[in-house]
């Protein structure tokens, strides 16, 4: 634009050569130029006479540079107004600094007049030339104008021109070469007609980093350079792709940038340059600085967020959630719209709705941020980055996936600077926060803490680990990735793009020296045998498992390749957790419990209850009635009774059993505990834990009862009907096996081969058919199958965990799946065998089963009946 006098400039400067040596300069060119001295003065200027371009100095004598752009960003008017920096290093931080808070452009001293003057410019005519994503696409009418010059310069037969015009590309250098016309005579064809300047070579020194992944631009052949005189120039082959377009504008949004025409050569000549030299266009700055608009995305329309920049809706949105506590931010593609979701204490809370459109041009600006690749839409992708949020840095995980509305992405929210909180803080009691201190003492064994995501294991145990002596004890961790920061501790983090791999650095961590090993996770029987081997060589180690108990993660480890000697030897104590919403101390209502409550609280607590909380809702919490979470934890010490029954092999179920008979604080009780205390809901204790949880005591708390109370009530005989009872032909029966199978094919062989082997065997046609049987009198054992219509196997082994029936159930099923089969002996049962099945093998499972049953039996009468031990003394 030649005409430069009724076009503003406003200088803000705190410093009076800062001020006075631009404005000299622009004034000079023709421009208007408005002055301020402090930050609040060019505010004020900015928002009573709405300047064309601002120049804004870091020196401020009142306000940060960061805090100007954010108050000229609130308002509608300034907040479409590029602002460049002055700044006095321009160094790559300083420059991260400056886009992160809205500037189009950092002007480095010393700059001398016509640099100043070339650069307002361009910006002024980026602005004023684009809309409002900043660049200025040709066309689509302008392709096939280049495809008659082509073809008129070539002198084609005409049924080669139609050939060619049937190839219907719309990447102007695959037609210029079908058509036999040379790329750099192309590129000035195309340069001519869209008026573009032609790039024959691309300085490496020139090219933008951190906005594009290399090999995405060398695949799209683009280029992201700085130009000659401080602008943004994008450098392209095929300025007609609609879908580079779509994924490109988002970058160029705010600030603009200029195209630039380069032959496909010329760009792969670029990357082949970076190749030979070792180093690639990479990211050079490790985290951006969130400066939010001030604006409350929740109480805006779709279309007024469609209207907004996207770096500042993308702003306020992380700021957004860290004000409100949210541990994720959920971006999730509908149909018609993205919603925006925030995990806040567990709970998923819908905020706002945006547009399609908008929602992609922000999904590409966080993948941006994180380092992820933008073009990729299909494959799941892992990133982070590091934002600074007011005074704290926080960490930022990224995580895609493919939906059938569109990707999907999730952002955790993590602080690494946090301060550890004590155990007790944490929810533990004070008997489990002793034990678990008493554990990190120790010098050799493993601490496992387990728990489903999200519940909280690596927050447990960095607590645990800041109250180890790091200065005395060299602390090494494996983690992908390091969430928090530990003083002195050695952190190791898995990069799988770098070659750095989970395996590789498990390696390498014996040759590190370490006394403390933690390991994020145990996820395969070489990172548990590496736990293990560490463990019993004199070190201590600590990691996490994903398992429902702390029982139930010996099974996991078995599956794993851990045999039970070496868990009995390496293991100090597992310790299992959840996390459920705190009810608001200011504001929760204590009131007696009803029946429903009692009866749910009862098996679990000495005495009874006398009030349990409920939700109300104030301004404190946010009208929500919750204020935070509390962790409920069962730790299982590895004492010598608990050693011993494992070394032994004794069943899961038998030592939770022995757990609760020694009255351990078990995950259940502890939930329990902590809604009498008015901590939580008894509808969250049932949701989270209760109802998960294997109970083997009945109403009175004890545990189940001898199988006499399983046998049928005198008046009670078998009916007959669809149920098939069938006495053995050898007289007086062995045992009694109840058959559930919905094949009857199937049903009739088993109930065959058990009559012939002696049983007296009672056949169920599914699940429920098993349950009413149950209802009428006892089973030595149950053989069952899977998969069957309207209560599975799996269902009816937990429907007899929940009714504290402890018949054996044998499983058999044509799935020979381990995850089938892991999942079936998790539950309790006590084997399970594929089909087709053999009848020798059969019996002799049946038999052993049977055996193993009758012994546990045994032993209990046989302690039923021992003598009390009498008192010192008597």
């Amino acid at each position: 634009m030649n005409d430069t006098r009724d076009r503003l400039i406003l200088i803000i400067g705190g410093e009076e050569e800062v001020r006075r040596r631009p404005a000299e300069a622009l004034r000079t060119a023709g421009f208007d130029v408005s002055v301020a001295a402090t930050g609040a003065a060019g505010i004020v200027a900015a928002l009573g006479n709405t300047p064309d371009l601002i120049l804004l100095g870091e020196s401020l004598p009142d306000l940060l540079a960061e805090g100007v752009c954010a108050e000229l960003a609130r308002n509608p008017e300034s907040a479409r107004v590029p602002v460049v920096w002055l700044s006095a290093k321009g160094d790559s931080e300083e420059k991260a600094q400056a886009f992160a808070a809205g500037a189009v452009d950092v002007l480095a001293e010393p700059f001398d007049a016509e640099t100043l003057i070339r650069t307002v410019r361009d910006h002024l005519g980026i602005r004023a030339g684009t809309a409002e994503a900043g660049l200025r696409w040709p066309p689509m009418e302008s392709l096939f104008e280049f495809h008659d010059q082509v073809l008129e310069e070539a002198g084609l037969s005409p049924e080669t021109s139609r050939r060619i015009k049937g190839l219907n590309t719309s990447d102007p250098f695959r037609f210029a070469s079908e058509a036999g016309m040379g790329h750099d005579r192309a590129a000035e064809h195309l340069g001519a007609l869209l008026s573009l300047p032609v790039l024959s070579h691309i300085d490496p020194e020139r090219v933008r980093r951190g906005l594009l992944s290399p090999r995405y631009c060398r695949s799209s052949h683009i280029a992201f350079l700085d130009g000659e005189h401080a602008e943004r120039v994008l450098a392209v082959s095929n300025p007609f792709d609609l879908e580079l377009r779509q994924r490109i504008e988002p970058l160029v949004e705010c600030g603009g940038a200029s195209l630039a025409l380069a032959a496909p050569r010329t760009i792969e000549a670029l990357f082949d340059e970076f190749e030979s030299g070792g180093e690639g266009p990479t990211t050079a700055d490790s985290g951006i600085v969130i400066l939010p608009s001030g604006r409350d995305l929740a109480g805006l329309s779709p279309e007024d967020l469609d209207r907004s920049s996207v770096i500042h809706i993308c702003n306020d949105l992380i700021y957004d959630a860290v004000r409100q506590g949210a541990s994720d931010i959920h971006l999730e593609p509908k149909k018609e719209n993205l919603l925006v979701r925030f995990r806040i204490d567990g709970v998923m809370c819908d905020r706002f709705t945006l547009k399609k459109a908008t929602g992609i041009k922000i999904l590409a600006r966080l993948k941006a941020i994180g380092k992820l690749d933008i073009a990729e839409r299909r494959k799941p992708q892992d990133g982070s980055v590091e934002a600074v949020i007011g005074p704290e840095t926080y960490l930022l995980r990224l995580a895609t996936t493919s939906t059938p509305n569109g990707e999907s992405l999730v952002v955790r929210v993590l602080n690494p600077n946090a301060a550890p909180l004590k155990l007790e803080d944490l929810g533990m009691a004070g008997e489990q926060a002793r034990s678990m201190s008493e554990f990190a003492e120790r010098t050799q064994g493993l601490i496992l803490v387990v728990g489903p995501t999200g519940s909280g294991k690596t927050t447990t145990i960095y607590s645990l680990l800041a109250h180890v002596d790091t200065k005395r004890r060299s602390l090494l961790s494996v983690e992908d990735p390091v969430e928090y920061r530990i003083p002195y501790a050695n952190h190791q983090q898995v990069n799988d793009a770098a070659g750095v791999t989970f395996h590789a650095l498990l390696k390498s961590a014996m040759r590190q020296d370490p006394d403390i090993l933690y390991l994020g996770e145990i996820r395969d029987g070489f990172s548990a045998e590496t736990a293990f081997n560490f463990a019993s060589t004199g070190h201590l180690s600590i990691s996490t498992l994903h398992t429902a108990n702390t029982t139930r993660a010996i099974f996991r480890l078995e599956r794993l390749g851990i045999s039970r000697s070496a868990m009995a030897d390496g293991l100090l104590g597992i310790c299992a957790q959840r996390l459920i919403r705190r009810l608001c101390p200011h504001c929760r209502r204590a009131a007696a419990p009803d029946e429903r409550q009692e009866a749910l609280l009862s098996p679990f607590l000495d005495e009874q209850v006398a009030e349990v909380g409920s939700p109300v809702g104030c301004p404190r919490c946010g009208g929500t009635g919750f204020k935070g979470r509390t962790g409920i934890y069962e730790i299982l010490q590895f004492d010598p009774e608990i050693a011993e029954c494992i070394r032994r092999g004794t069943p899961i179920s038998e030592i939770r059993k022995l757990c609760w008979e020694r009255n351990d604080l078990l995950i259940s009780r502890h939930a329990a505990k902590k809604v009498a205390e008015l901590e939580i809901t008894p509808e969250d204790a049932q949701a989270y834990i209760l109802g998960d949880e294997d109970r083997f005591q009945k109403a009175s708390g004890r545990i189940a009862p001898p199988r006499e109370a399983h046998r049928p009530h005198p008046s009670r005989t078998p009916k007959q009907g669809r149920l098939h009872v069938v006495e053995s032909e050898h007289g007086a029966a062995r045992a009694t096996i109840l058959v559930v199978e919905d094949d009857p094919t199937s049903r009739t062989l088993m109930v065959k081969i058990l009559e012939k082997a002696g049983y007296r065997v009672v056949a169920a046609s599914d699940g429920i058919e098993a349950l009413l049987c149950l209802g009428r009198e006892r089973y030595d054992l149950i053989l069952s199958d899977v998969s069957m219509p309207h209560l599975d196997g799996f269902q009816l082994q937990e429907q007899l965990n929940n009714k504290s029936i402890d018949t054996p159930v044998i499983f058999a099923t044509a799935f020979g799946d381990a995850q089938f089969e892991m999942k079936g002996l998790e539950l309790g049962a006590a084997d399970f065998i594929t089909k087709p099945i053999q009848r020798d093998v059969l019996l002799l499972r049946i038999e052993k089963a049977l055996r193993r049953a009758g012994a546990k039996e045994a032993a209990g009468r046989l302690h039923a009946d021992e003598p009390a031990p009498a008192a010192k003394g008597a």
